[in-house]
């Protein structure tokens, strides 16, 4: 189990303190007044998750461990990803024009929709209220159903939007996401930014989004 202190989520390449809970079923409460994961979890999706399909422009640095004696960054890969509801975000090309590395760096995509879904179908989920960069948040966290895999995920109260995910396996930390954010696209929070932090290798992952267009 992580401590609520510091560590740090993304998609698998293909997101404290001991306290008396409330048990209310499938979900737990720290503190008073607090609303249950699954009221929280969906009015995230209302104001993330959006209703018609999209388009953005996205563009994709790696960093290795800033631990190491000498750092290595690939070269930024530039790409279109596509939003369907229902199927969620995925690449749909990729542009490697400026970069004649081989082997190429893998293309990442960090789906926020899978991490909330995902969340919501454990049993045993806790919210607490815990301040993210000096903003009163809501910190969910759950595991699955063989205790496995561990995922918090971190909901600004006012903006109801995702801050930030960390992901742990086997209780060892994987990976965590940082997520930024500017105006709302089409009436939605929509990152303009990602921040991935690799545990496994202790590389970093930056994932800028622009230009997003909605189908009419």
């Amino acid at each position: 189990m992580f401590k609520k202190q510091s560590i740090r989520l993304i998609v698998i390449f293909g997101f404290i303190a001991l306290v008396p809970s409330i048990d209310l079923g499938s979900v737990q409460c720290f503190g008073q007044g607090l609303p249950t994961a699954n009221d929280i979890i969906n009015n995230t999706r209302l104001l993330q998750v959006p209703t018609t399909s999209y388009r953005v422009n996205v563009i994709q640095r790696i960093t290795t461990s800033p631990s190491r004696t000498v750092q290595s960054s690939t070269p930024s890969v530039s790409g279109i990803a596509e939003f369907e509801p229902g199927k969620g975000l995925r690449r749909i090309s990729t542009d490697y024009s400026n970069t004649s590395v081989v082997p190429r760096a893998p293309t990442i995509m960090v789906d926020l929709e899978v991490f909330l879904d995902e969340l919501i179908s454990y049993n045993g989920v806790t919210v607490e209220s815990i301040d993210l960069h000096d903003r009163p948040h809501f910190l969910l966290s759950g595991q699955d159903d063989m205790e496995t895999k561990e995922l918090l995920i971190w909901v600004d109260q006012e903006y109801q939007r995702v801050s930030r995910l960390q992901l742990s396996i086997s209780d060892q930390p994987f990976a965590e996401v940082d997520v930024e954010y500017a105006a709302k696209e089409n009436n939605f929070w929509l990152p303009v930014s990602m921040r991935v932090h690799h545990f496994t290798d202790d590389s970093r992952i930056v994932l800028e989004f622009s230009s997003y267009t909605f189908s009419q």
